[in-house]
């Protein structure tokens, strides 16, 4: 886990990333996640309706239950049908040059937002 040395240091720190994230700190609504009944429930349904999806559906559709707006990444071969589908699900994928660097970012996100912080 990590601190930070001042609470000044905290609320700059909080103020930028928020500005990267076009919001202030005040203003941001975290998105409510799907209970676990309502996830089953659509899982249940999608068996008994018959209806298929592959497995990049399959992710896509539960990072969307449980509120992932933003992904942090390195875009790569193995989930490139996944990635076509983040925009059609309202999912932002933030391309990024390392893998450090995407889980700093994530870090950062999660806790400005309250969100989820996933890296690819």
């Amino acid at each position: 886990r990590f601190s930070l040395s001042s609470g000044a240091a905290s609320a700059s720190l909080s103020r930028h990333a928020a500005r990267a994230f076009g919001a202030s700190p005040v203003s941001m609504k975290a998105v409510a996640p799907m209970a676990d009944e309502d996830i089953d429930r659509r899982a249940e349904e999608a068996v008994t309706e018959g209806t298929l999806m592959t497995n990049s559906e399959a992710f896509v559709e539960t990072m969307v239950a449980h509120g992932v707006t933003d992904v942090f990444g390195i875009v790569g071969s193995a989930f490139m049908d996944a990635l076509d589908l983040f925009p059609t699900a309202g999912i932002r994928f933030v391309s990024t040059q390392h893998e450090q660097g995407s889980a700093h970012m994530a870090d950062g996100y999660a806790r400005v937002t309250g969100r989820h912080g996933v890296i690819l």
